[in-house]
């Protein structure tokens, strides 16, 4: 099934949505709904970018092949979920709280994200098999099975990142940059890892700039004869 565009007067963050099987002529659409929870299964040419799912608490991604989930923002603790999927890019995702992360059968190549995200991700615990009411369950945390992260060490060296395992797995391997990881299709405008001494050069040079511009204004208005005057000429 093939939908244009996906309805802009939902209400925000408390509804589930689940799309199975269908593509999306529009993908941009996606930034107009704002689902509390959100399931795609088997979504042909799938892209998620320049959207802000600040209060979505769980998404499901299932059986399907994704270009890039880039700039997306989630602030509230969530539940993450990557099946049978394979994602050829994923940047600037901000991810401020994590309950659990899921990654079954994945293949992911291109994962940059800044050291804050690095560490939410990182910081949360594997999930074991334990007691719970009605018997035995996965406790919240991260699970991994049949996945892999890959990042050429090469262009994240062109990002001024550093290579790192995800929960010092061998085969999860993202690229991390020491600042924010902003891209040119954020409204900023400004590149991925821009390193310190580019943007310090930068700024010397537009000084100096300024206060070329700011002399050459100063000699011509000096050079400039004051008007005069008279009587005449203010009747």
């Amino acid at each position: 099934m093939v939908i244009d565009a996906m309805p802009a007067n939902l209400p925000k963050y408390t509804m589930r949505i689940s799309l199975k099987n269908v593509s999306c002529a529009n993908m941009a659409a996606f930034a107009a709904i704002r689902p509390n929870q959100l399931i795609l299964s088997a979504v042909k040419d799938l892209s998620l970018e320049n959207i802000d799912y600040g209060g979505m608490a769980s998404l499901d991604i299932g059986f399907s092949k994704i270009k890039s989930i880039e700039n997306v923002q989630f602030k509230d603790p969530m539940h993450l979920s990557l099946t049978n999927a394979t994602i050829q890019s994923i940047r600037n995702i901000d991810v401020r709280d994590l309950n659990d992360v899921w990654f079954s059968n994945t293949q992911i190549s291109n994962w940059l994200m800044d050291t804050k995200t690095f560490i939410v991700f990182n910081s949360i615990p594997q999930g074991v098999w334990q007691p719970q009411s009605g018997g035995m369950g996965l406790s919240r945390g991260y699970h991994v099975k049949d996945s892999s992260i890959t990042f050429d060490k090469s262009l994240c060296d062109k990002q001024s990142g550093s290579l790192k395992n995800l929960w010092s797995q061998a085969n999860l391997v993202v690229c991390v940059v020491p600042q924010p990881s902003l891209v040119s299709g954020s409204p900023s405008g400004v590149l991925v890892g821009i390193p310190a001494a580019t943007v310090i050069a930068l700024a010397a040079k537009l000084a100096v700039m300024y206060k070329k511009k700011v002399a050459a204004l100063s000699n011509k208005y000096e050079a400039t004869q004051s008007p005069t005057l008279t009587q005449k000429s203010i009747a």
